[in-house]
């Protein structure tokens, strides 16, 4: 995510948990290390109106029980 995308989040959502770090290669972005994601609760997005646009074009494809985890997982169709 950029840095303003970051920025909102963390002025909309202060008491949230989140860890961000700089991206390995590109200094205008920066990578959430906190997971699960900090701003899901309740099978919902708290972050929604400031989410970054990784996240409106991430097409989510774990059911409401799959732990989180740094691996990515297959798609199922």
């Amino acid at each position: 995510m950029t840095h303003e995308e970051r920025d909102a989040l963390v002025r909309a959502h202060p008491s949230r948990p989140a860890t961000f770090r700089p991206h390995a290669s590109n200094t205008q972005f920066v990578v959430l290390e906190t997971g699960p994601c900090p701003y899901y609760e309740d099978g919902r997005c708290v972050a929604y109106a400031v989410r970054p646009m990784n996240c409106r074009r991430y097409a989510c494809g774990r059911d409401g029980q799959e732990p989180w985890s740094p691996e990515p997982i297959p798609l199922r169709f």
